[in-house]
């Protein structure tokens, strides 16, 4: 006797895609194109972030030259970001121009 299962195969829906604006980060709080900047600039695009496989920013700011992560404790935990050899307290994080 012949037994026959035929699995209901679950189809994944394509998920809403939201276009957002650049990303511009910056010493000045001034939007500068960074075409513009006379100092090395690093541009992370989210495209290119997940076709490498990268979720965190901590992951997708260990891939900027100079830059060094380092994570205390389980994921969650404290990160700190070292730039070009310096402490972590020399580095100022700006998000829409306030400190975090």
């Amino acid at each position: 006797m012949n037994v026959l299962l035929v699995l209901a195969l679950t189809v994944q829906q394509p998920q809403d895609t939201v276009d957002l604006k650049p990303v511009v980060v910056t010493a000045t709080r001034v939007p500068v194109a960074a075409d513009r900047v006379a100092s090395a600039v690093t541009v992370l695009r989210g495209s290119d972030l997940v076709a490498r496989g990268i979720h965190t920013v901590a992951a997708a700011l260990e891939t900027v030259p100079g830059a060094h992560v380092a994570q205390t404790g389980s994921f969650g935990g404290q990160t700190s970001l070292f730039v070009r050899g310096g402490e972590s307290d020399y580095t100022k994080v700006l998000l829409d121009g306030v400190a975090l």
